[in-house]
């Protein structure tokens, strides 16, 4: 008589993070789809049980291997309770977890649109005070209040017939009240061609998302503004290119991922309200292409998805944005703090790297990052590089540059920038 096979445990892909609770080392399971409701903890001395987790044991085994330790293994009841706890987390791949997530996609796609996740938090949710808020920013740099939609003004904007489509360029995606004045810079120069676009490409850091992932999603996104309507027929055809079930296995992330956002906020904005149809693209990170800077030309799926963005864009007043940051550096990055001589260096070296993105230079761009093992950790790489491919940019030209602090102590900065790019 044959037996069930017991299941072999296996960890979600789900990023874990160690952070200090009440004093003591933990695990936070941070959670893209929140399945659990909350990031779910672990005691830190738990990670010997969790770095087997992997999918190739299954309960006796694991214990097996725990008890072959120097520290000579754990308790069972032990074992079973953080077991317990993950897959009441539904953290373990198996049939309790694919439910849940089945439930929460389901319930994604139903609701009228992606409503803004961080509002009230980066901006706030009312758009009056969101309008002033921003063409505050406009203001300090020069630049005029946006033309609200069913006011006097001129709906494409000035110089629109002088736009060469399509129009791409780099923005931040960092807070607003440490990178206001970097995005007002870059979108009052790309004023004319956001008022007169008929859609936008919008191709944003996937924080959460492992490298080499696209991931999209048919739910328009709401601002405070109203609604972005999704072009769904180029999110199936790109869909198509990548691979459909690769395309939206990571949907939810788009639920609470800032990078997409908070440029689709001021996309609204620049347009005065006025809606424009978007294709929101998420992409992970290019760290998995580690030998050649040419690598993502001749990558197969990178290569399709460019083709596909190009076809849908082609004979239209197309943006492509770019959402990026680019250097994370200090101890809240994991690093070392920062002196003000590191942040000198640190200008110099972005400066560099900008310098090859305002010449179109995608492998001049990349090489370096990816010949460091991008150390700097610069969140923009993958929106950058395929950005200038979709608009097949051949210079840029820099618009602003900053660092923003990300600590009390100003030892950890992350740097931002605005590029507008041209063919």
């Amino acid at each position: 008589m044959s037996q069930t096979p017991t299941p072999l445990l296996k960890l979600r892909p789900v990023p874990i993070e160690v952070a200090q609770i009440q004093g003591r080392p933990a695990l936070v399971f941070v959670d893209p789809a929140r399945l659990a409701g909350r990031p779910v903890l672990l005691p830190f001395a738990f990670a010997p049980i969790v770095q087997l987790l992997d999918g190739t044991r299954d309960r006796a085994m694991l214990a097996a291997d725990l008890a072959a330790r120097d520290d000579g293994g754990w308790p069972d009841d032990v074992i079973d309770e953080v077991i317990g706890h993950l897959h009441r987390a539904f953290l373990l791949e198996n049939e309790a977890s694919l439910t849940a997530l089945s439930l929460a996609v389901a319930a994604f796609r139903d609701l009228p649109a992606r409503p803004p996740a961080h509002a009230d938090a980066v901006y706030p949710a009312h758009a009056g005070r969101l309008a002033d808020v921003l063409d505050g920013y406009l203001a300090a740099i020069g630049g005029h209040a946006v033309v609200r939609a069913g006011d006097d003004g001129p709906p494409d904007g000035p110089h629109a017939d002088d736009i060469a489509w399509p129009f791409a360029f780099f923005s931040p995606h960092i807070d607003y009240a440490r990178g206001g004045l970097v995005y007002a810079g870059v979108w009052h120069h790309a004023r004319a061609a956001v008022e007169a676009a008929d859609i936008a490409i919008l191709i944003g850091t996937d924080h959460q998302g492992p490298a080499g992932t696209w991931s999209l999603t048919r739910q328009s996104y709401a601002t405070p503004y109203g609604t972005l309507p999704t072009d769904t027929a180029a999110v199936d055809a790109l869909a198509e290119a990548i691979g459909a079930e690769r395309a939206f296995a990571g949907e939810l992330r788009h639920r609470e991922e800032h990078a997409l956002e908070l440029i689709a906020v001021w996309l609204h904005h620049m347009r005065g309200g006025r809606p424009i149809e978007v294709v929101p693209v998420l992409v992970g990170g290019f760290d998995h292409f580690e030998a050649d800077p040419d690598e993502p030309e001749r990558d197969a799926t990178v290569r399709a998805a460019i083709e596909r963005l190009r076809t849908t864009i082609r004979g239209r007043r197309a943006l492509v944005i770019a959402s990026g940051d680019l250097s994370h550096v200090g101890p809240a990055f994991g690093q070392l703090p920062m002196t003000d001589d590191d942040l000198v260096t640190l200008r110099s070296d972005d400066h560099a790297l900008l310098e090859r993105l305002c010449a179109g230079d995608r492998t001049g761009f990349f090489a370096p990052i990816q010949h460091s093992a991008n150390r700097t950790n610069i969140c923009g790489v993958a929106p950058f590089w395929l950005t200038m491919a979709v608009a097949e940019a051949t210079g840029g030209t820099l618009i602003d540059y900053d660092q923003c602090p990300a600590d009390d102590d100003d030892t950890s900065w992350v740097s931002i920038g605005g590029v507008v790019l041209h063919r």
